[in-house]
């Protein structure tokens, strides 16, 4: 048993590495091979674009016209020297039942975009957001429904996040298929964030002897707390550790900054993984106020414990930053 709980431990402190550019300065040894460049591209790129003003054309709009929207999305050059290279708007005008996607034409400098929705019936009530990506592979969204089902298997208030890079189906001798992400969903309702974790295999437990302990973990950093600068001090780490459960943990847990507050109950988290997909649910409690900027920056990563004395591990695979906005559009047409 008192093996089990080292290695466990040994789990949670791999994830610290490769999600938490803080905790180097906290943890003493040397780091799994290649973590030292994953945490420095993560820090040096974790400004994701963001979206500053929305116009519609006519306001309010009116039955029988199109819409001209145009939205002011950029990367913020004073923080990092990246460009916006995509921009997308969705909207739905059943309720979130549907949605549909227009591409946005840059209209120079990769800051304004416009997008053209087509006529609308008097009285309609339109939801809509903007999702948009940098050359580094970041990605904003805007989540503007509540999810409204556990697990949110294909819930249509989950919306994608940010991945990795080109090929996200990376060759099976680079990332076992149970460590290969292909997909990040998330969304919100009024008292929890989801994330959707999806993988090329399964999410398998692993092994405790010989030590091979599989690990799936997201970073949330809350942008109205903590340092602006650094992923993890403004929130905490939602981990999810199959084996935890030989040491007498719970599989899910939190993990807040500094890393010395471990949470493992349901009032915080809950964790489900069936097949390919596991959900983590975040109660607002972990997250804390979000305002006045009111969103979320987000990245997933997954890795494994190989030994315990001395302590090794591998990453596997992380995904880029997400930022993702709270808040919720819509227009009614007159």
């Amino acid at each position: 048993m008192k093996y089990s709980k080292y290695a466990i431990r040994a789990a949670t402190v791999l994830l610290l590495l490769l999600l938490g550019p803080a905790a180097r300065a906290q943890l003493n040894g040397s780091l799994p091979p290649g973590t030292e460049e994953v945490l420095e591209e993560i820090q040096r790129t974790m400004y994701p674009p963001w979206l500053y003003s929305v116009t519609l054309e006519p306001d309010p709009p009116r039955a029988g016209e199109p819409v001209i929207v145009t939205a002011e999305i950029y990367n913020d050059q004073n923080k990092i020297n990246d460009k916006t290279i995509e921009a997308y708007m969705f909207y739905s005008v059943d309720e979130s039942e549907t949605w549909e996607t227009v591409e946005m034409e840059d209209m120079g400098g990769a800051s304004q975009w416009r997008a053209e929705l087509p006529p609308f019936e008097k009285g309609a009530e339109v939801w809509y957001g903007f999702r948009a990506g940098d050359a580094t592979g970041n990605v904003f969204t805007e989540t503007p429904c509540y999810v409204t089902s556990w697990p949110p298997e294909n819930d249509t208030c989950m919306f994608d996040f940010s991945v990795d890079e080109p090929p996200v189906d990376d060759p099976e001798r680079l990332v076992p298929d149970d460590f290969d992400i292909v997909s990040i969903k998330g969304g919100m309702d009024e008292d929890n964030l989801y994330v959707e974790f999806t993988v090329q295999g399964n999410i398998e437990p692993g092994s405790v002897s010989p030590a091979y302990l599989h690990l799936y973990g997201i970073a949330v950093a809350n942008l109205d707390k903590g340092n602006p600068t650094d992923i993890i001090s403004q929130g905490f780490l939602g981990l999810y550790v199959p084996l935890a459960h030989v040491a007498g943990m719970d599989p899910c847990m939190t993990v807040s900054q500094p890393h010395s507050d471990i949470l493992f109950t349901e009032e915080y988290i809950q964790c489900l993984a069936l097949g390919e997909h596991l959900w983590f649910r975040v109660n607002n409690k972990q997250i804390g106020k979000t305002e006045p900027q009111g969103h979320l920056k987000i990245i997933a990563a997954d890795g494994a414990v190989t030994s315990i004395a001395p302590f090794a591990g591998i990453y596997y695979d992380y995904t880029h930053v997400t930022s993702m906005s709270l808040a919720g559009r819509s227009f009614v047409v007159e």
